[in-house]
């Protein structure tokens, strides 16, 4: 039996003689032939039938493809597509010995067609091909003599003047040969720059491929701390490991390596380092998980009407943020993007309640300025006397009246309430020099009238003392006090009234005249025992009146007097 199509049609040949021959004989025979020749005969052929069907089948396949390559050759000559034609027609022309006859009397007509436009394209095709040939023979030896910077580069121009080379089919016969032979000379030339550098980067994968092995080995060796360490997650720091690990990863740019060796180390590496990437996840994933739970906390802190209370719980959950461990770069910055853009809502809603209650604030400000002023005009022009102290007595209470209002008023406007204390301060200063100034001019008059009677020797008469007008600007204390002056009959011990004058000059801590420096020294050793057993409080108007009360002033107590007024005058 035939076993290719090479063979087909040989041995059907072959059948055909033995089967012509058989029928022959068996004619002569005019049926005597044994049946054991006969079952032969039967045997034969039906072997023959069924072995053929596979290859019969596979000739018929393949006079449908020839048939319709043909056709396609048919429309491509017609187009002008010349070049594919040539390698069509090779497989056509290879095609057409392994069919059958009948079917190569099917297709000889087109065949022969074909093959008489391919032949004249073909002398056309040597007609172009040979000077494009000579002219890119021309290129690569300028390529071989002077090779590129780049040997990556070299290499490319040289698989495209190839590539190139083999798309411009035959040149004359007579030359085609030598033009190959010399084109691949050429080739080989310009490749050797490209040779010797994938030669030395050779040399470079294999100083690679010790490098990253050494990395792997620094993998294991972080791997195996992991597992240590594994058990107690608390002491892990899982920040430090990504970190580690981050660097490790960027190590293994460590330069190329053969492909096959590539693929092993990286597959070496990426399962010792697996563990510790699952830990970090599991790590990263858990802190996610609580982080998104704080953002949707503070979420709910957008509702809250209390905007002070919200501001705690925001502060207390950015605490709680902080304790929070890494998440890795990418979804750290991410939540916590979303995290801040609600704290920032927060506390814009913190700033808008700020800003109304300023302008509520602002508004109850300008109310009591507005009273400040009421109190500030109701004096302006009021002159500085003691006829008008009831004026100022009476912007003071308001004005304190109005200080009560501001300090009750929360917060505490401190602007506003600063301005009333200065006014209350300036009152209370007038107030004081008032008092001050109706004092001095009080004890003015009281000394004025006590120099009369001790002048007079007391024969003034009360009558007398009542009339004058500087008695109508004393105090009914003081009125009271002079009258008693007038009839007091006896006469005051001398020495008595000096030292009581020495004791009130002390007590005021006013100075005494030269003369009487030792009689103060005693005195005031006397009244500093007297002041250590005694806690009364000092009142020196109470002793200016026992000073009067020794007795009758006399024209030598004008001295004492114009020395005691000292004291009281300032």
């Amino acid at each position: 039996m035939p076993q290719n199509l090479n063979e087909l049609n040989d041995r059907q040949q072959t059948y055909y003689d033995w089967l012509t021959s058989y029928k022959a004989v068996n004619k002569k025979a005019q049926g005597v032939l044994p049946q054991s020749i006969i079952d032969a005969h039967k045997e034969i052929s039906t072997t023959w039938k069924n072995g053929l069907k596979p290859l019969q089948s596979e000739q018929r396949q393949l006079f449908d493809q020839t048939k319709k390559k043909l056709n396609d050759l048919k429309r491509l000559l017609a187009s002008g597509k010349y070049k594919v034609c040539f390698g069509l027609f090779k497989g056509v022309s290879q095609a057409i010995p392994l069919l059958s006859l009948q079917q190569q009397q099917q297709l000889q007509r087109d065949f022969d067609s074909v093959s008489e436009k391919i032949a004249d394209i073909s002398d056309w095709e040597h007609y172009i091909a040979t000077p494009r040939k000579q002219e890119l023979l021309l290129s690569v030896n300028a390529l071989a003599a002077e090779p590129l910077d780049d040997p990556n580069a070299q290499a490319d121009k040289v698989k495209h003047f190839r590539k190139i080379w083999n798309s411009l089919g035959h040149a004359d016969e007579a030359i085609d040969k030598e033009l190959n032979e010399q084109f691949n000379i050429a080739c080989e030339q310009a490749f050797v720059p490209c040779r010797l550098f994938y030669a030395e980067q050779e040399k470079l994968r294999a100083t690679h491929l010790v490098t990253r092995n050494e990395i792997i080995s620094d993998a294991t060796k972080l791997a195996e701390t992991f597992k240590n360490n594994e058990s107690d997650s608390s002491s892990i720091d899982f920040k430090a490991l990504d970190g580690k690990l981050n660097k490790l990863k960027q190590r293994q740019q460590a330069g190329e390596v053969d492909r096959q060796e590539y693929q092993t180390l990286f597959k070496v590496f990426k399962n010792t380092l697996q563990p510790i990437k699952n830990a970090i996840k599991t790590f990263h994933d858990t802190n996610i998980t609580k982080k998104q739970s704080l953002i949707e906390e503070a979420t709910q802190q957008l509702a809250c009407e209390d905007v002070y209370q919200a501001i705690e719980a925001v502060k207390n959950l950015q605490q709680q943020w902080r304790k929070i461990g890494f998440l890795g770069s990418n979804q750290e910055s991410k939540l916590w993007q979303r995290f801040r853009a609600i704290n920032d809502q927060v506390f814009a809603k913190r700033e808008q309640a700020k800003s109304e209650q300023q302008a509520e604030l602002s508004q109850v400000a300008e109310n009591f300025l507005l009273s400040l002023a009421v109190i500030e005009a109701s004096i302006k022009g009021v002159a500085v006397t003691y006829h008008e102290k009831s004026s100022f007595v009476k912007a003071k209470e308001q004005a304190n009246a109005l200080l009560n209002q501001v300090i009750a008023n929360k917060p505490v406007i401190k602007s506003v309430a600063i301005k009333v204390e200065d006014l209350i301060a300036q009152l209370t200063t007038k107030i004081a020099q008032l008092d001050i100034e109706q004092e001095n001019k009080s004890w003015q008059s009281v000394f004025s009238l006590l120099e009369k009677l001790a002048s007079s020797n007391s024969s003034i008469s009360a009558e007398d003392i009542v009339n004058d007008d500087a008695y109508q600007d004393l105090t009914s204390f003081w009125q009271k006090r002079l009258v008693e002056q007038c009839l007091l009959t006896t006469e005051a011990n001398k020495e008595s009234r000096d030292e009581k004058t020495l004791v009130l000059e002390i007590l005021a801590q006013v100075s005494s005249p030269a003369e009487y420096s030792q009689q103060r020294m005693a005195v005031q050793v006397g009244l500093m025992q007297e002041q250590m057993q005694s806690s009364a409080i000092i009142d020196l108007q109470q002793s200016f009146v026992d000073w009067l009360a020794l007795g009758k002033l006399e024209s030598t107590d004008v001295t004492l007097l114009g020395r005691l007024q000292k004291i009281f005058i300032a």
